[in-house]
């Protein structure tokens, strides 16, 4: 299953125009724990969430990643949940640093 690309999310899972990012496409799960302090939900319109603390010296102690368009994943299995190729919270996009992947419903630094 594709899911879109992603970028910072504002502060408390804003949107851009002040919508909750859950309210711009439909919740397809709950949040999904990958342990070590990341997790993720996936969206009916083929995105995802990722919640995530934050690298050491990030602004934000912790924060959500939200849909945009652009690069895809592939949910390779929903039980537990693996997602090809890995998150990145871009700094180049704003992010903090984190870089991994969610495999066998754990997360795994890159």
């Amino acid at each position: 299953m594709p899911v879109r690309g992603v970028r910072i999310g504002c502060p408390g899972g804003m949107g851009p125009g002040g919508e909750a990012e859950a309210e711009r496409d439909l919740v397809m799960s709950d949040w999904i724990d990958a342990g070590a302090g990341h997790r993720v939900q996936l969206l009916a319109g083929g995105g995802v969430l990722w919640e995530h603390d934050a690298q050491p010296g990030y602004w934000r102690t912790r924060h959500q990643v939200s849909p945009v368009d652009g690069a895809t994943w592939d949910v390779v299995q929903q039980e537990p949940l693996t997602l090809s190729p890995s998150l990145h919270c871009d700094p180049a996009l704003g992010g903090c640093g984190a870089h991994g992947f969610i495999r066998e419903g754990a997360w795994a630094r890159a």
